[in-house]
């Protein structure tokens, strides 16, 4: 999850952040989001790690709720709506699971007749 603001110029690049954030009405998350800097752009990045015991509650939050809000130390970072998102987020899950299953499905085309092995 990365969110970018050009207004953040004091982000530094690696620097760890802690973020809070709220879906719709229930209890806030705190995540350790890491600086960066993408195009330019100043923002706050997190990977999460859909192995996690966390994952799949933060997953159902961000799927269920309208809304979400985000802040650091106080400081309100936006509030952005989620309507349609639970579609969305099944199509990226679709997605990923299609390129695993073509991953998967893949042979190399050189196997039975490489004219480039020894």
């Amino acid at each position: 999850m990365t969110l970018l603001d050009e207004r953040w110029s004091s982000i530094e690049a690696g620097k760890e952040y802690s973020i809070t954030v709220k879906f719709g009405d229930e209890s806030p998350w705190t995540l350790p989001m890491d600086g960066v800097r993408i195009d330019d752009y100043p923002g706050l990045n997190i990977l999460v790690d859909a192995e996690s015991d966390e994952a799949d509650l933060f997953v159902d939050e961000f799927q269920r709720e309208t809304s979400m809000s985000w802040s650091y130390s106080g400081n309100s970072l936006g509030r952005y709506t989620l309507r349609g998102s639970r579609r969305t987020f099944d199509e990226v899950v679709n997605c990923q699971r299609s390129y695993f299953e073509a991953l998967e499905a893949q042979s190399d085309p050189f196997a039975k007749a490489d004219p480039f092995a020894d």
